[in-house]
């Protein structure tokens, strides 16, 4: 795993696993959030966080991928007995499963799993590059809430 830089950066996600972009990166462009360049976009006029990023890029994959935040490790518990499953969580993931048991025999689909710092599966993703500020100004929060209810926030160091 790569070492933690000190670039911070802030992936915005769906809802559910399972969830697309849909036309949130349509209505960022629209507003004035995003101009796109090239593979990704840059700031537009507008702001939407607090000393804006550098680069946004879109991720929308087939199926769920695993997003942790980049800091050379985290925790991995059941949400019941509070077990450690980084080991049997490491060979579930590796082996592309969807599922693991703990020791006390409760089976756990991954994403449900205690994770500390918090990680997500998603199939897709909005991850605007070295951001200052973990938090959008509210009325671009709105505009992603319209398109995603229940958006998600995954900070990565990368």
């Amino acid at each position: 795993m790569p070492k933690a830089s000190h670039r911070l950066n802030l992936r915005l996600l769906p809802p559910q696993i399972d969830d697309p972009l849909g036309d949130v990166v349509e209505r960022l462009v629209e507003a004035d959030y995003l101009l796109p360049i090239g593979a990704g976009y840059s700031p537009g006029k507008r702001t939407m966080l607090p000393g804006s990023f550098q680069v946004a890029l879109v991720f929308q994959d087939p199926a769920p991928r695993f997003y942790s935040p980049g800091q050379g490790g985290f925790r991995v518990r059941c949400p019941d007995c509070k077990n450690n499953l980084v080991p049997p969580f490491s060979v579930a993931l590796t082996g592309q499963e969807k599922a693991l048991v703990c020791g006390c025999g409760r089976p756990w689909p991954l994403d449900a799993l205690d994770f500390q710092p918090p990680c997500a599966f998603a199939a897709a993703c909005l991850e605007l590059r070295d951001v200052q500020e973990s938090s959008l100004f509210p009325e671009a929060q709105l505009l992603l809430t319209q398109s995603w209810q229940g958006l998600r926030f995954l900070l990565h160091r990368g």
